[in-house]
């Protein structure tokens, strides 16, 4: 009986250590846009050339103000009632991070348009942003306030 409790307590002990070590080890994420700038400007004009890429196409190319290069295969790229459009780009050039994007129509037939860039394991990523003149930024956001880690207690 006393060997069978021995062995219970090995085993019991083994198990809680191996939980207690693979919970220690975080992901650590790096800056993948940190060469680039803070805010990058562009007009509705440059962000309406997207929609023209059909899903799936490979290998599309094009420049945002010559800053920031969008690259790679088009993963998606949907319509609904003529006045929401929303698709999703691939960069390759960004170790495959994610440009999505969204247009609707407001009530004054103009586009209002909505983005993120973001690659799941980097510290850093691009949001959309309207100003006040109808022109958009890029502005360089950290995605650890985004989108905080839910194991740390």
């Amino acid at each position: 009986m006393k060997r069978r409790l021995a062995i219970l307590n090995v085993v019991l002990f083994s198990c809680i250590t191996v939980t207690s070590v693979a919970q220690s080890n975080q992901l650590v994420k790096v800056p993948l846009f940190k060469s680039m700038p803070r805010t990058i400007t562009c007009t509705s004009l440059d962000l309406n050339n997207f929609f023209a890429f059909p899903k799936g196409q490979q290998k599309m190319q094009t420049s945002i103000s010559g800053q920031l290069d969008i690259s790679g295969t088009v993963i998606s790229n949907t319509a609904k009632y003529n006045k929401l459009f929303t698709m999703a780009i691939k960069l390759s050039a960004y170790n495959d991070a994610i440009f999505s994007i969204s247009k609707r129509i407001d009530e004054n037939n103009k586009p209002v348009f909505t983005g993120h860039i973001f690659q799941q394991n980097s510290a850093d990523g691009y949001e959309l942003k309207k100003n006040a003149d109808d022109t958009y930024q890029f502005v360089k956001i950290n995605m650890d306030e985004i989108l905080p880690a839910c194991t740390q207690l």
